[in-house]
């Protein structure tokens, strides 16, 4: 699509008559005529720019009305001191093209405009983001010249635009066709400059980076001031500067142009405002532009299924929650009130009525930990108090702010050179560390408890590691998103293409890791009429307690021998499984086809085994009960991070071998003595078992 503008760039080949490109070709009537009443029914949803402060600064004037390009699209500039603002509108003809509502401001650097643009796709309800230079051609200050590119190719182009009080003469677009080769220097290349406050004010320790290219980061002194050393330099240059409290800035160096950079950061409001309406994530291609995943499509797919998308709407959840939570506040066998779960697992529900019922969340707020609210996380004060109740410090903009246009209008996030105006981006290194997930996954009761010890256990493990892993490290593995079947190179449609590795994965997986975190081992030898299998369990692969979380979690090991006819050997020596794990009859004469029934069913209570957890009891005595029902730690055999557990089971021979040993390891998600969710089917719901590692060796 044929954007419009802006970026702070300079003029190599000003002066230069360029090469004239060409348009593609015309779209068809029908689909030129839909793209005209996208415009019609979406141009107004992209709000106006606030009106500029005053401004003493003297600038050459830029501000007015013009046309530019060859489709007459209206450009407006408004103008205080050497502040510049702009909008543009219209519909690009081309087979490519559609409707579009342009936004961008900037500042007058001498003779021209540098400036950003962020470009709204009203046709397809994405976003499209560039910068631009803005210079006049002629003398009498009504000929603009535009030289623009868009982040997700770079291609530069240019073209002109003229007041309305002038003729429509020279309104063509050029595309300059400039090499993708950077420009070599062998003896290195510097980048200067500053990085200030609007109020002038240096910024110090502000993050400055080739923009894609993390590597590069430097930080700034005292006065605000930064050096990057380099080699190479692209025909677009974008250098990025970010400080939290500060919107992100984006600046760039065109055509080799070689200059100090110096940024000005718009401060962001740090209060939090109950009147701020949460974004849904849902993709919405007809009329909602600000949904998140109608640009972060790969972002929303992976976390649409993900634990954190299904919070407040799992069935299981619901059910636990209904049938047992409630239950135990009712018969005062339960500490807290009926949001005590929406805190975490309705959290922006759970903001303005602290109290509220987790079954009764409805709208966005069903939509669990989304996209926009864990984006608006500011900081985590107490992670043992989970949730909104006392630990996540949600910082909601002000729905009037104007300061940044959009309903968003404010996103913490990790990437110090995203400059999406519309979502506010504002640079957040809290988001990269442990402290966020704390958040929720960490609860002491309040009579003392480790309910949920997540944060504590890796805190205790990262203490002693050589290198810092935090939980996004595991949890939002770099470089694990994928499109198309290949690694994410944008973190959305039409986005600054970067490495793979800068791209974290939204699918928030656990459990669905223990593979990789957990092993099996097993031997197994003969001595006379006994046999002697022992097995080891071992952690080495997260960084935290397994199972972790939720008291009802647990992992189960089953092993069991038989001879050549299938028939179980008998347990001389060694544990077996609790009896909550499921299953009747003789705890200890179980024949061939018991065992083969309990394993099918999940039922393996008395087999031989052993069981991995924490045990919580309650006031009545009770074991194995849920966190909101405990007053005690019992026992805890849970596996610790570069944890490894022996286990012996010695079985009498009988009948005749080869004898078959098989073992297996099962993460389970609840009791099943007790399981009140055990009938519970559909969309969402895992399987209460999952085999995480098996081992197998047979004997003569």
């Amino acid at each position: 699509m044929l954007l419009v503008f802006v970026l702070l760039l300079a003029g190599g080949l000003v002066g230069q008559e360029l090469p004239a490109g060409k348009l593609r070709k015309q779209a068809p009537a029908k689909r030129i005529e839909k793209w005209r009443r996208d415009l019609e029914l979406k141009k107004h949803v992209v709000p106006s720019p606030r009106p500029l402060p005053e401004s003493d600064v003297t600038a050459l004037d830029f501000s007015g009305t013009y046309r530019f390009g060859s489709y007459n699209y209206p450009l407006r500039i408004e103008q205080s001191g050497d502040r510049v603002q702009f909008m543009s509108w219209g519909v690009d003809l081309q087979d490519i093209g559609g409707a579009f509502q342009t936004y961008g401001d900037g500042r007058v650097d001498g003779q021209r405009i540098r400036a950003r643009w962020w470009c709204f796709d009203l046709s397809r309800n994405y976003a499209n983001t560039g910068g631009a230079e803005l210079w006049f051609e002629d003398r009498a200050h009504s000929i603009l010249r535009v030289r623009y590119y868009h982040d997700a190719d770079r291609k530069i182009e240019e073209g002109y635009a003229v007041r309305l009080s002038e003729t429509d003469r020279r309104r063509v677009d050029y595309r300059i066709r400039i090499p993708q080769r950077a420009k070599e220097w062998p003896d290195g290349l510097v980048l200067t400059g500053t990085v200030r406050g609007r109020g002038g004010e240096a910024i110090e320790d502000a993050v400055v980076m080739l923009r894609s290219e993390e590597a590069s980061a430097v930080r700034t002194d005292a006065d605000g001031r930064f050096r990057i050393d380099t080699t190479k330099q692209p025909a677009v240059l974008m250098l990025a500067a970010a400080a939290p409290g500060y919107l992100n800035a984006v600046e760039a160096l065109l055509l080799h142009e070689v200059r100090p950079v110096h940024f000005v950061l718009e401060p962001v409001g740090t209060g939090d405002d109950p009147r701020y309406e949460f974004i849904d994530p849902t993709p919405d291609r007809d009329l909602d532009l600000w949904r998140c995943g109608n640009c972060h499509r790969n972002s929303y797919e992976e976390w649409k299924g993900s634990r954190h998308a299904l919070s407040a709407r799992d069935p299981v959840v619901l059910a636990l929650y209904e049938k047992d939570f409630l239950q135990a506040l009712d018969d005062k066998k339960a500490e807290g009130d009926p949001g005590l779960c929406s805190a975490c697992h309705a959290p922006q529900a759970a903001l303005d009525e602290p109290q509220v019922r987790l079954d009764t969340v409805s709208g966005t707020a069903a939509l669990g930990n989304h996209c926009d609210f864990c984006h608006k996380v500011h900081h985590v004060d107490d992670p043992d108090a989970a949730g909104v109740r006392g630990s996540l410090a949600v910082r909601r903009p002000a729905p009037d702010d104007d300061s940044v246009p959009g309903p968003i209008k404010r996103i913490y996030g990790t990437l110090a050179d995203s400059d999406y105006r519309f979502m506010g981006p504002t640079y957040s290194p809290f988001h990269s560390t442990s402290m966020l997930c704390a958040g929720c996954h960490q609860y002491v009761t309040p009579g003392g408890v480790p309910a949920l010890n997540t944060y504590a256990e890796w805190k205790q493990w990262a203490a002693l590691r050589p290198k810092l892993e935090t939980c996004q490290s595991c949890h939002m593995q770099a470089g694990a998103s994928t499109e198309n079947g290949k690694p994410a190179r944008r973190i959305g449609i039409n986005a600054l293409r970067r490495p793979s590795d800068q791209i974290h994965t939204h699918a928030f997986q656990g459990r669905e890791q223990a593979r990789e975190a957990l092993s099996l081992q097993m031997t197994a030898r003969r001595d006379g009429l006994r046999l002697t299998v022992n097995t080891s369990v071992l952690s080495s692969g997260a960084g935290h307690r397994v199972p972790t979380g939720s008291g009802d979690k647990h992992l189960l090991l089953v092993v069991v021998a038989t001879d050549k006819q299938g028939n179980p050997l008998r347990l001389d020596k060694g544990p077996r499984v609790p009896r909550h794990a499921g299953g009747r009859g003789d705890p200890i004469a179980i024949g061939r086809t018991e065992v083969e029934l309990r394993l099918q069913e999940g039922n393996f209570a008395h087999l031989p085994g052993r069981e991995f957890a924490q045990v919580l009891a309650d006031a009545d005595g009770n074991t194995h009960v849920p966190f909101w029902r405990a007053v005690k730690v019992v026992e805890d055999t849970r596996l610790g991070p570069e944890g490894k557990v022996d286990t012996a089971h010695v079985f009498e021979l009988t009948g005749e071998g080869p004898y078959r040993i098989q073992a297996q390891l099962i993460h389970r998600l609840r009791y099943k003595q007790h399981d009140i969710a055990a009938r519970i089917k559909g969309a969402g719901v895992r399987p209460l078992d999952e085999v995480v590692a098996e081992a197998a060796a047979d004997v003569e």
